[in-house]
């Protein structure tokens, strides 16, 4: 068997997907078709965990009939966001290859912008009108939570009938094997509130640090485990007190140490 994962700008809810395959049967054969960067180019890591890339450049629609037909693709699970490609994926191989839609953000409900340096032009009509067919005309859809599928029914659309939800768990190989020892002063610390993640300082969906300083100011311990180092948020930790900055961990190491929380 031989899927394909087809998406604008890969991320790393497709990395779990490709261990939890590897995991459970060695043949499958996993490639990627994307238009950004990879996964390795764009996260530091996740490459390696894929059989093949392909680049879709100017011409998405030859591109993907030139992968299919030379590579003996048995499903495509696309990835949105947007929802194009899975579109294209439809009217390429509808009927012909198994479709599944991976549904990361609904569009019409999304309100900022992006930061993955992904050109999406468009606007909510085209988004609304894109998304409602990428989810009626699938084979199945995934999605992050039930709270996704409460919103796509709140706007009308129609389920196909296999419709599942798939978190976003931790991949098994990041899970501690051992834990380090808890600090025991930490209950007279006070309340700590950790972010691990992507952070911004552009005005953005990820720029948090008016958040974070409200939590300070509030008397709450604020703890930053960035996904990337990001200078502004130093700067930050180093002039608002309870706010505590960390360098960013490798995942195994990251795991481990919020443990200690």
């Amino acid at each position: 068997m031989h899927v394909l994962f087809v998406q604008p700008q890969p991320c790393i809810r497709t990395l779990k997907y490709a261990e939890g395959f590897r995991k459970m049967d060695s043949s499958i054969r996993i490639s990627f078709a994307y238009v950004g960067k990879t996964l390795t180019e764009f996260y530091g890591h996740g490459d390696e965990c894929f059989e093949a890339w392909f680049p879709l450049g100017d011409n998405p629609a030859a591109e993907l009939r030139n992968i299919v037909t030379a590579n003996g693709i048995s499903l495509i699970h696309s990835h949105n966001a947007p929802d194009t490609l899975t579109n294209l994926c439809i009217d390429l191989f509808g009927g012909e290859i198994p479709i599944v839609h991976d549904i990361h953000d609904l569009m019409s409900a999304r309100k900022t912008a992006y930061e993955d340096g992904l050109n999406r032009t468009g606007n909510g009509a085209n988004w609304r009108e894109e998304e409602q067919q990428a989810i009626e005309r699938s084979d199945a859809v995934i999605t992050v939570s039930d709270a996704i599928f409460d919103i796509v029914r709140w706007q009308g659309y129609r389920l196909p009938e296999i419709a599942q939800v798939y978190a976003n768990y931790i991949p098994e190989r990041f899970i501690p094997k051992t834990l380090p020892q808890i600090d025991q002063k930490s209950t007279d610390r006070p309340i700590r509130i950790v972010y691990e993640g992507f952070i911004s300082s552009n005005g953005g969906h990820y720029d948090l640090r008016t958040i974070f300083r409200a939590l300070a100011a509030e008397g709450f311990e604020v703890h930053i485990y960035p996904s990337r180092d990001k200078a502004d948020y130093q700067t930050l930790a180093d002039t608002v007190p309870n706010i505590i900055y960390h360098p960013s961990l490798a995942p195994e190491k990251l795991f481990e140490e919020i443990t200690q929380y």
